[in-house]
């Protein structure tokens, strides 16, 4: 029997620091050099600041937002073996608020294949799921993008980060056809059905996309996160809503989850954002606290927000129908705290 034996904390990471104003400051902590950085201050109402080492140091997009990438200097400046440094900006580094971070790594910088358009500059690493592509639009339906994930992603972002235009995203729960359809973090829309995926389904190669202005329109620039489930490590599913918090339904990772993200794709509601450094106090296991990724405001909590953290997955602790509408279909995504154990004690899950 074969094991994952890697430490999720090595790939994917939450932490909190507390900004100070500072300029050229330099936050440690992660535990390794991340390739896409994402923060949001807890109790303020300030955006969703998104960076990516494939489009570079200070190019910013907000999930809240449909703003282009092309200017936040005083963000993220580098990212190094520890954390990342970081300006004077003030979402990302005002002084006493308490900023909430997620970090993934990716890693390999080359031999991209496949695809009809071929990335400009790309990171990625298939044993963990994840990939970042930036590449540039042609304008074509049918247009094919690489991956490099070597199976089906579950999820995909796109973003273009030289216009203004909509987030766009591909989760393969979503519907019985999810490649007709897609879904949009910047705001609160129920699932919507749209070609911008060109109807056609990813593959273990390639994403395929129209010519829309969110994906594909000739002479503009995108990012890609590309993302596939990885015992132990994430999860991208989804579940039905009971209406219930007594009897809801238990979503089983096969880890402790460190971040869970969720959605109501049958109707409209918050993305709504949990993670494992911001606890409540109405049980052991309880995630009261959530942020929500398509609005600026700080945490909300509160006994119709809550979420359990189990060992090897999530329940639902609330009858809020943005999470939990009775016969309502949601998605969720998820990352590892810590994997369940296999044989001998070894760090991971059987394949």
């Amino acid at each position: 029997m074969a094991f994952i034996n890697f430490k999720p904390q090595d790939y994917f990471q939450t932490m909190q620091y507390t900004g100070n104003d500072a300029n050229n400051r330099t936050i440690t902590g992660v535990g390794f050099q991340a390739d896409w950085s994402v923060i949001k201050a807890k109790d303020n109402n300030v955006v969703w600041n998104v960076f990516d080492s494939v489009r570079g140091d200070g190019k910013r997009l907000q999930f809240n937002g449909t703003g282009d990438g092309l200017g936040s200097a005083q963000g993220i400046k580098s990212w190094n073996s520890d954390g990342f440094v970081i300006g004077t900006n003030g979402d990302a580094n005002s002084n006493g608020q308490v900023l909430q971070t997620y970090n993934w790594k990716a890693g390999t910088t080359s031999g991209v294949t496949g695809g009809s358009i071929t990335p400009h500059t790309y990171s990625y690493d298939a044993s963990r799921g994840f990939s970042i592509m930036a590449y540039a639009g042609n304008g074509s339906n049918g247009a094919t993008i690489p991956h490099m994930l070597g199976e089906i992603p579950d999820a995909v972002i796109v973003k273009k980060y030289d216009g203004n235009v909509k987030w766009y995203m591909y989760h393969a729960s979503n519907g019985s056809n999810p490649h007709t359809k897609y879904l949009t973090p910047n705001d609160t829309n129920a699932s919507q059905t749209q070609g911008g995926w060109n109807n056609t389904a990813p593959t273990n190669t390639v994403v395929t996309v129209a010519d829309g202005s969110e994906v594909n329109a000739s002479g503009s620039n995108y990012i890609m996160y590309s993302f596939k489930s990885i015992k132990g490590h994430s999860m991208f599913s989804g579940y039905i809503g009971t209406g219930n918090a007594s009897i809801s339904s238990y979503n089983f990772c096969g880890f402790k989850p460190a971040l869970v993200i969720v959605k109501n794709i049958s109707a409209s509601g918050d993305w709504y954002v949990f993670d494992n450094q911001r606890s409540a106090s109405g049980g052991d296991n309880e995630i009261g606290y959530n942020l929500r990724m398509n609005k600026s405001e700080a945490q909300s909590t509160g006994s119709n927000y809550g979420i359990d953290f189990t060992s090897n997955g999530w329940k639902m602790r609330n009858t809020n129908g943005e999470m939990n509408a009775s016969g309502n279909d949601f998605v969720y995504m998820a990352w590892a705290e810590n994997p369940m154990i296999g044989s001998g004690g070894t760090v991971g899950v059987a394949v």
